[in-house]
């Protein structure tokens, strides 16, 4: 099944979180929050905003150099803003769509 985002938003599969620590403790599923995290598997086209504007996909400064958001890209998002998709996919990890505004930031 092939689906694409509509303008102004990205599909991504959410990540799941560790359910260790670095240290080694084991963390109980009921004290863990929603994973904030998420790998970006499609990007929609830009979104025609109020006055003619395209809304772009996120761009993040890395090493004074400028970084487009891409397919791969592991992103930071807010917990409440993504609709997720019900449906038979290839991993055990749920698959979403996300605006463009809602990425506070990419994982490096």
């Amino acid at each position: 099944m092939t689906i694409l985002p509509n303008n102004g938003y990205l599909l991504i599969e959410i990540l799941k979180a560790d359910k260790q620590t670095k240290e080694g403790i084991y963390i109980p599923e009921t004290s863990t929050e929603d994973s904030m995290k998420a790998k970006v598997l499609s990007i929609g086209r830009p979104k025609l905003k109020e006055g003619g504007i395209f809304e772009e996909p996120p761009r993040f400064e890395v090493n004074n150099a400028e970084h487009k958001l891409k397919v791969g890209d592991i992103i930071l998002f807010r917990s409440h803003a993504v609709a997720t998709i019900n449906g038979e996919f290839n991993n055990e990890n749920q698959v979403g769509f996300l605006s463009f505004d809602s990425v506070y930031g990419i994982e490096l």
